[in-house]
């Protein structure tokens, strides 16, 4: 399929693993890359949800023709507009009127919102509920050029796809394998309930503060699978599992709230020490 063509490698990768995996994600949020980067991939995106054949999105039965000539009645891209050019509020409230309504021919209703970064912060709350429980027949994908322009509180109930240089670059796999074994170690540890075991797991992403973003990142998807059951988002089933038995969903989710925490210092060019002090004691905080 074209559009597929112009994501990142590492992009693709994670859809094809969400798609695999039979559990779409409600609420997705894309960031980096650049605007048309984004709205190409809030295209495929809502061509794979409502695609009818395989492997999704086909780009040729009916459903993906009208997502990708952007005349499909159940998908529905919300710009911004205006002097301030922010994403009106009445626009947003229309999503909160429509989404409850079942869709007209698609298998879903898909809102797009490709300049989030522009929602004022009274409209990212007026969306919260909508975000935290969405019905069974909405999607909803937001786009971000930085992922700092939205609230934390929407922030941490979304799942995040990151099309920036950065992301998409290959690890090398001595890199790569790295950080598995440093996950691998962290999620031991969590499920042993020892904080001097993490802090030992972390210790060597100490040189590289992305490094640390990058295994921070890869447990908040861990985390997310243990509480809502999927099946290979985060790449790690066994780890997702172990946890789920381990904590109870709270404990999970103010887990998954200190690494937000850390991911956000590190954005702020935080010291790597600090940081993996922070991840560290914060997975053990009640």
């Amino acid at each position: 399929m074209a559009v597929k063509k112009l994501l990142p490698e590492a992009a693709s990768a994670v859809l094809d693993r969400i798609s695999a995996s039979g559990r779409f994600p409600h609420c997705i949020l894309l960031t980096g890359g650049s605007d048309n980067a984004r709205r190409y991939a809030a295209t495929h995106i809502a061509a794979m949800i409502e695609c009818t054949s395989s492997p999704k999105p086909c780009g040729k039965c009916r459903d993906c023709g009208k997502v990708l000539g952007g005349v499909h009645p159940d998908v529905s891209v919300i710009e911004s507009s205006g002097k301030s050019a922010t994403v009106r509020l009445d626009d947003l409230r229309i999503i909160k009127e429509t989404a409850e309504r079942l869709p007209n021919e698609g298998i879903a209703r898909v809102y797009i919102i490709p300049q989030a970064g522009r929602i004022r912060p009274e409209g990212q709350n007026a969306l919260l509920k909508l975000i935290e429980e969405p019905p069974t027949h909405v999607y909803m994908i937001l786009a971000a050029e930085v992922r700092a322009t939205l609230l934390p509180t929407v922030l941490s109930r979304l799942y995040e796809i990151n099309l920036g240089a950065e992301a998409a670059q290959t690890l090398s796999s001595k890199t790569e394998k790295k950080l598995e074994d440093v996950c691998t170690r962290a999620v031991a540890a969590l499920t042993a309930k020892d904080e001097f075991a993490l802090a030992a797991a972390i210790a060597p992403l100490a040189k590289d503060r992305n490094n640390i973003t990058r295994c921070a990142e890869k447990l908040r998807l861990v985390l997310r699978d243990a509480m809502t059951g999927a099946e290979g988002l985060s790449g790690m089933p066994d780890a997702a599992a172990t946890l789920a038995g381990t904590y109870s969903v709270p404990r999970l989710l103010q887990m998954r709230a200190a690494l937000e925490t850390v991911i956000q210092a590190a954005a702020r060019n935080g010291n790597a020490n600090l940081l993996l002090y922070l991840f560290s004691s914060g997975m053990f905080a009640e």
